[in-house]
């Protein structure tokens, strides 16, 4: 069998290896017991409250101990406090709803950048309506990548733009699809020294197991995560963490109203809260948990916090190999500043025909050469940087992929 390799991670992560037989002893699992009195307490507490022959029969599953004990290694992984909650959903979007409305309940002006994804955007929009609330969006995106604006000019772009429109609210992207890191936790430590900030929504999608969140040193209200890109367990899961002491009430008093008048509509969300609350609703909607799994799994091949300091250095070291090989090629890299540098490459075509091929038509054609990756309109590609080093192999595949695609 072909090896691939894959550089489109901020699209969709590869699940790990963990994840995958989790997930696959969790369809045994359930084709052997369905809804059975077994298999609910095997969901509550692990495989250590059930009989014996279980922990052989299913070993892969040997590392689920019931959903607080996720939720604690997700505020790890998070940099999330221990006392603090997480929402686990099986949209995201639905936390993204959540967030809207509480950004522009305690804002009067919300302000955000051309970064961020536009589905995202558009939730924000219909919350504005809603609210007769305000949000101002700043362009920034053209300075850093086109014309290579540095991390202090996007943060005096940014800090300006607050206080001359009058904001009072933030909603960032911790790192855009496009692989730009945002400073927010500088951003926010600089506007709170001279204005008021009253709420701050991070989205990291692109963050959240690719760089460092640390959400214990509270620099935001509400952070967006999501589990099928750099972490990896494949199946989409929404994550939220709830970053400030002064808003933790708040969260919890606005998401019990939407979930109770409807305007928040996720099983999997309000099943856990149940189950923290130790007020089950056996009339309840029916409960999708394979995704569950996956991400405990997932969080098994994380590896310590030393390792992925190792992960971090050695997608640095890619990126500069594969920016030569990009280089050699006739393609131009988009290098950013330092401090907006992240695992995730842009690359634009010199070739006139190759800034006109259809993007599908692009990503078929490198994938047909043993390499997976985005491409957009104008002949850009995006390539996620693996979390080991580039074996001298695969350096090669790439090499060659661009040297017959061009």
């Amino acid at each position: 069998m072909e090896r691939l390799l894959y550089l489109d991670t901020a699209r969709i992560g590869r699940i790990t290896p963990r994840a995958q037989r989790a997930f696959i002893d969790y369809l045994s699992l359930v084709g052997q017991e369905g809804g059975s009195s077994y298999f609910e307490r095997f969901l509550r507490h692990g495989l250590a409250d059930c009989p014996a022959w279980m922990k052989d029969a299913y070993p892969s599953l040997n590392c689920w101990n019931g959903i607080a004990s996720l939720k604690q290694s997700l505020r790890t992984l998070a940099g999330s406090r221990p006392e603090l909650p997480v929402l686990l959903s099986l949209r995201t979007s639905q936390l993204m709803k959540l967030a809207a409305r509480l950004m522009l309940r305690n804002c009067s002006n919300v302000l955000t950048t051309d970064l961020g994804w536009p589905s995202y955007y558009i939730t924000l929009e219909a919350e504005r309506v809603r609210s007769n609330a305000t949000t101002t969006t700043v362009p920034v995106k053209n300075a850093v990548l086109e014309r290579g604006g540095t991390e202090d000019e996007v943060v005096e772009t940014i800090c300006r733009a607050y206080a001359d429109k009058r904001c009072d609210g933030l909603f960032l992207s911790a790192v855009s699809n496009l692989g730009v890191r945002l400073p927010i936790a500088r951003i926010v430590r600089r506007l709170e020294s001279a204005h008021e900030v009253r709420f701050v929504v991070v989205d990291g999608a692109q963050d959240f197991c690719h760089l460092t969140p640390d959400i214990h040193e509270e620099y935001c209200d509400f952070y967006l995560a999501g589990c099928h890109k750099w972490f990896q367990a494949y199946h989409p899961m929404g994550l939220g963490f709830y970053g400030k002491r002064r808003s933790v009430g708040f969260i919890e008093t606005t998401l019990s109203g939407m979930i109770a008048n409807g305007d928040i509509d996720d099983p999997l969300l309000r099943y856990t809260r149940e189950v923290e609350s130790g007020r089950v609703n056996g009339y309840s909607e029916t409960v999708n948990f394979g995704p569950l799994f996956s991400c405990q799994g997932a969080i098994a091949d994380r590896g310590t916090s030393d390792e992925q300091v190792t992960q971090q250095e050695h997608q640095r070291q890619n990126l500069e190999v594969v920016a030569g090989i990009v280089t050699d090629a006739n393609w131009r890299p988009v290098l950013l500043d330092s401090g907006l540098r992240t695992g995730i490459l842009l690359a634009q075509a010199n070739d006139p025909d190759l800034s006109r091929k259809d993007p599908s038509a692009m990503r078929e054609a490198f994938r047909e050469h043993g390499v997976g990756l985005s491409a957009y309109e104008g002949g850009i590609i995006r390539l996620s940087m693996p979390q080991v080093l580039l074996a001298r192999d695969e350096a090669a595949t790439l090499k060659n992929a661009f040297d017959l695609v061009a």
